[in-house]
């Protein structure tokens, strides 16, 4: 049986309807019964060591004109 887990809202149609599907690289997956897609329940993307938030801010700093050293520091 699958238990249907009524706090994990599915990124993609918004519905409750999602049961757990297991995990990769120890982050638990789930499933949308709904438009029947996996996910997974925080923000971030799969094979990124450094947040998207850090990855955006540095973006945009590099495209308004700051050197690659000040962004490093």
């Amino acid at each position: 049986m699958t238990e249907i887990i009524s706090k994990v809202t599915c990124k993609n149609c918004g519905s409750t309807a999602c049961v757990k599907f297991g995990t990769y690289k120890g982050v638990q997956r789930y499933y949308c019964k709904s438009c029947k897609r996996k996910f997974k329940a925080d923000t971030d993307a799969f094979h990124m060591k450094v947040p998207t938030d850090y990855v955006s801010h540095a973006l945009a700093e590099f495209f308004t004109g700051m050197s690659v050293d000040d962004i490093r520091d």
